[in-house]
Formats: structure tokens, sequence, C-alpha cells
């Protein structure tokens, strides 16, 4: 899986140099090279070369467009570069997707400057002048679109490219060297690597194509450069010196990287150590072991667990080079050991099991002062307790039993407690009579005696089962409603909750209704409004049922059109003004839609005086000197009840 993974880091690593589209060149013996990798790689219809000399303007230098010349391949003589040619013809006709045929080509147009210039990707310009500088701009002939601009150049020296920097071994693993440096693909095009074993003096290129580091999604979808760059499997065990060399893109190899040196990797571990002995006392135990047959052992570790964990812990703080070590305890028990063997390579092997029983027969202290505290659904327990340096915790029992015996009891906790204190909870449970105990437990599983408590009685924290309402009606000013008790004994009572349907803001209608009342009238009920009624019943220990069922029902209003239920509390006569200021109070238990003021003269029959009013006072200018005003006010509430104030009279002079 590796090897694949690294296959498509190496291929995303073509590619990404193909999309970047780079125009490159180089001077060589009054020459300058200019190369460019399109996109797409091969284009039938070509490219135009455009020269720049000292920041001037660009003029071109082809006359006809540089492009693939397929009818040349039949003139070509050389067989391994004709089979190339006939793959760039048959990816220019349209195989542009057949597996790995774009990465082949690729690589040839590197390392190969005739196929270069067959596929219409070179060009060498021979007319430079020493001493000017010249960039080059590539365009396809199809659309005029720019590929891109190299950077300057001039027919000074090119200096080889400098190897890769931070080259490095990446790790090492059985006959596999892998190595990784820093990825420069604007500065190279890719990697050769060298090899030589220790001893001999030339290096020779084991890599078969051109390494071109590349970033691509690894197994986990990250893009992201590989770990390693290239890897050489070893057909032997030997140490080897590597050096690395950059490529330019015309394929011209720079100076070697320092050279790398990779020792033989040795992952044989030593031979296990063997007859081990162990005594003990009760503070030590001694082991001892005979060494082990290797040679190339560096020491020995202790590693020790105890009564049969899993988990093993060095003992010694640094690498043993003797066959012996004395181990302090702290406590009886079971001590299993091994013994590692290392070696100078950190290869290492473990030892066969070898185990020793350190026996402890005394009891712990007991524990004294017991104390329980009793909540609804809880007991909490309290105690005292003499910890010694074996010990190990206190167990916890309960029994249901009256006057309960040793087997009566049952263990409550899974692991021995630490601490003074526990808390039974006993969510759900009705009232229970428990006893208790708590020993100490030492960790030889030494028992002391048990302090048990008194008889515990528990609360009754179980709801009763939830009343039924059967039947809810509703008359002028009450609604009744009549339900089945709750089937529970322990019942003492019943609450009834009322709330308006648009709302549903519960609200509690009863003082105490006793076991017997199965029946409730609701008094003062909001009238002509949708209502909701539900029942709770209330067992001896306070606990509350689940709600019944709940009732809908819409109360019934009773008429009071025609009511006085404003007070006209205020009416004045501004001579100054000759106006009359009216001023009244709205019964709060209504909303209003406005209001009317009403008026007479000299008793006559009252007739509107003012158009729907939204505010609570008036004033009315249209009055004659001499005459005996009467106003009523008439209130419109947004249900369509009609509600009206008192009559007052105003006299004018």
């Amino acid at each position: 899986m590796k090897h694949i993974i690294l296959l498509i880091f190496i291929l995303q690593g073509y590619s990404n140099f193909a999309q970047n589209e780079l125009v490159k060149t180089k001077s060589i013996d009054g020459t300058i090279l200019v190369k460019w990798f399109p996109e797409e790689l091969v284009n039938a219809d070509g490219f135009d070369v455009f020269r720049s000399e000292n920041g001037g303007a660009y003029i071109k230098l082809n006359e006809s467009p540089i492009k693939i010349d397929i009818e040349e391949i039949a003139n070509e003589q050389d067989q391994e570069l004709k089979n190339y040619k006939q793959m760039a013809a048959r990816y220019v006709e349209g195989a542009q997707d057949e597996p790995l045929l774009k990465f082949y080509i690729l690589v040839k147009s590197m390392v190969s400057d005739d196929f270069a210039k067959f596929i219409g990707i070179r060009y060498d310009d021979h007319n430079v002048i020493k001493g000017k500088n010249y960039r080059y701009k590539i365009e396809r002939t199809a659309n005029n679109s720019q590929l891109g601009i190299s950077e300057e150049e001039s027919l000074e020296t090119d200096l080889p490219v400098a190897p890769p920097k931070e080259t490095r071994l990446a790790f090492q693993s059985g006959s596999r060297n892998t190595f990784t440096w820093l990825p420069e693909t604007d500065r190279y095009f890719a990697v050769n690597a060298y090899r030589r074993a220790d001893g001999e003096t030339t290096f020779t290129k084991i890599n078969n194509t051109p390494i071109i580091p590349g970033q691509a999604p690894d197994e986990f979808g990250i893009i992201r450069y590989p770990d390693y760059f290239f890897e050489d499997t070893l057909v032997t065990k030997a140490s080897y010196y590597y050096v690395f060399k950059a490529i330019d893109a015309f394929g011209d190899e720079g100076q070697g990287s320092p050279e790398i040196f990779v020792k033989s990797l040795d992952e044989t571990p030593p031979a296990k150590v063997s007859d081990i002995t162990l005594s003990n006392t009760d503070t030590e135990i001694t082991i001892g072991w005979d060494k082990s047959r290797s040679n190339d052992v560096k020491g020995y570790n202790v590693y020790r667990s105890f009564n049969g964990d899993t988990t093993y812990v060095q003992r010694n703080d640094k690498l043993l080079t003797g066959t012996s070590f004395v181990d302090p305890i702290d406590r009886p028990g079971t001590y299993m050991y091994h013994i590692e063997a290392l070696d100078e390579a950190k290869n290492s092997s473990l030892s066969e099991l070898k185990y020793i029983i350190v026996s402890d027969l005394t009891p712990p202290p007991n524990p004294y002062d017991l104390g329980v505290n009793v909540e609804p659904g809880k007991v909490s327990l309290t105690w005292k307790g003499i910890k010694t340096d074996d010990f190990w915790g206190y167990k916890i029992m309960r029994s249901d039993k009256e006057n309960p015996t040793k087997d009566d009891f049952q263990l409550i906790i899974p692991e021995p407690l630490k601490e003074e204190k526990y808390e039974n909870i006993l969510a759900g449970e009705s009232e229970l009579a428990l006893y208790y105990a708590v020993a100490a437990v030492d960790t030889f599983n030494n028992e002391s005696e048990w302090l048990i408590s008194d008889k515990v009685m528990t609360p009754d924290t179980v709801s009763p089962q939830a009343p039924v309402i059967v039947n809810v009606t509703s008359q002028e000013e009450s609604v009744n409603l009549q339900w089945i008790a709750s089937p529970d004994l322990d019942v003492v009572g019943y609450q009834v909750f009322r709330c308006e349907k648009s709302d549903k803001n519960w609200v509690s209608i009863n003082d105490d209704l006793g076991v017997d009342a199965l029946t409730f009238s609701d008094k003062n009920p909001v009238q002509g409004e949708m209502l909701c009624y539900k029942v709770v019943a209330k067992d001896d220990a306070g606990n509350i049922s689940p709600a019944s069922n709940v009732f809908t029902i819409k109360s019934k209003s009773k008429d009071i059109s025609g009511e006085q239920r404003i007070n006209l509390s205020g009416s004045k006569y501004r001579k100054n003004k000759k106006q009359v200021e009216l001023e009244w109070e709205e019964d709060k238990d209504f909303q209003y839609r406005g209001y009317m003021v009403f008026r007479s003269e000299n008793d006559g029959k009252l007739s509107p005086a003012s158009a729907l009013l939204t505010t609570t006072t008036y004033e009315d200018k249209s009055i004659q000197e001499n005459t005996n005003y009467q106003y009523q006010i008439k209130a419109y509430t947004v249900k369509g009840v009609v509600l009206i104030s008192n009559i007052q009279t105003i006299t004018i002079k």
C-alpha cells in the first residue's frame, strides 16, 4: 500500500510541474535554450516564441508554429526514441486519458532534447549577444493565449543547479532505506539518487526515472508531500553512502548533496536471560539471573506487575549492567517479573515470567462510628477508620432482611472505596427497611470486622397513579369537574389546575380537597374562553402523581351588555376655552375596541357626540350658553359587549 501511495505522489508531482506552465531558459555555448511546459503538454497547433531584449518590446522569433511533426517519425532510426514519438502522436490524436501516457511523454521531454523539439516545447536562440539580457514569452498559436514568460537570461555562464537541500534519511526498516529532502519545484525539475557501498569509491545511479516531489491526497484525503521521496530496497544488509543531485528543466544534473552514511540495520534481538531467581523479605525482593548469551548486550531492565495486573512497570531507573536487582515492596501480594535484555542496536528480548507470593494474613483495623442520614431517594453513610500501609479501601454491603446475618447482605459497590463516606441512591423505591454494613479490606483481601447499622427506614418516594377526568360542564358562572379517584391507598387529596388555552399557564384553583372529593366547581372561570383543566393526586408522603388527562371546555359568558361598568369621574366646563372636558375610568376586566361620547340638551334624548375614541378623555367645543348638557360614555369591548357609564350634567351659563 505504501508503494502505491508513493507512486501517486510522484505522478502528481509530474502533473503539478506541467500544470504550472513554466518557461525555462539556459545559456550554453553562445546559445540560449528555451523550454516550456504547457498544461496540455503536446499541442497540435503549436506555439510561438517572442523575445524581449534589455526590457524592450517582444519580437516574434519563429516564422512557423513550433509544433509536433508526426511525419518525421517514419525517418527516426533510434528505436527507443521512435517509440516515444509514437506515444506522443497517439497522445495528440486523442489518447489523453490513457494511463501513464502523459507521464512517460513528460519524463522523456526532460531528458531528451531531440524529443522535446519533436513535440514542440523547445527552441534554441542562436542570435544573442553577450552583455545583453533577454526574456522569452510563449504563446499558443491557435488563440494567441500566453503560456508564460521566462526569467531574465544572458550569455553569462550558467552555474549547475545546486543540490537538494536538507537531504536526510527519513527512516530505516529491514532492507529499506527511505530518503527525503526540501522540495523546491521552482528551482529544479527532479532529483537523481546515487549510492556506493562502504569501502567502494564509485557512486552508481539507482533510480530508473527522475524523482519529482509532488503534493497529492494521502490515504486520508489530506493534500501534502509524502513522508519520503525515494526508497532504496537492498538485497543484502550492508552500510552505504548516498548522494542526491538536482536535475534542471533541460535534464542536466547539478552537484551532489553531502554524503549520507546509512549503517546496516541490526534487527536481531539478543538471547533471553535464563535461570531467574526470586527471594524476599518483608520490605524487598531480590532478583537474580544468568546473563544473555549474545555478545552485543548493552544491559538489562527489570519489569514488574502486581496481583495479576497486565501492565508491567520498569523498576530500575537506569540500564543495569549486572545480573541482580533489589526491588523494594510496600505490601504483600503476588509479584511477577520479566527481565529485558537490550543490545547496542536497541533490539530487546523479554525473559519468561517469574513470580513470587508475599503473604499477609493480618486483617486491617475495624471501621467505627457509623452515621446514617436518610433523605428522599438517598441514604448517606459516614464512618471513621484507620488506614494502614496496605490499606485498599472499604466494602459496602446492604440487606433488606429483618435481623440479617452476613449471608443476607449483598455487596453494592464494584470496587472498595477510599473515602469514609458513601451515598446510596434509591430513586423510584417505596418505603424500605434496610441494614448497611461497612468493612475495611487490605491489598491482600484481608477483611476487618463488619460495622453494621441499625435498621434504616427510607421514605416513600413513589408517586401515586393519576386520577382520570370523566366529565366537565360549564354553567353561566362556573365550570364543574368530575373525576375517577387514583387507585393508590395512600392518597390523601387532590389538586385542580386550570389554564387558558391561549397561554398554557397552569394555576392551582383549589385549597385542600380530601381523598373523598371527586368533584370540584370552578366558581371564578374566565368567561367566554377556552379553558383547560387537569387534576393530580397527593399521597401521605407528599408525592404528587402525574397529571390526569387534560379536559378542554369553553366557559359560558354572562350577558353584561348595558351594565354600568364605566366611571365618568370628571366633567368640567372651561369658560375661557368655551369647552366641556370629560374624563372616565374603564373596567380593567375587559379589552376595548374604543369609546363614544353621547350627549343630550336640556334632558332630551342622548345621541352620539363623537366618533369612536381610543383615549379616555374628550373635549366638547360645540356648546351654547344657557343650556344644560347631559353626558354618558359607551365602551365597546373586543368581544362585542357594550358597557355604559353614569350620566353627568353640565350647565353652561
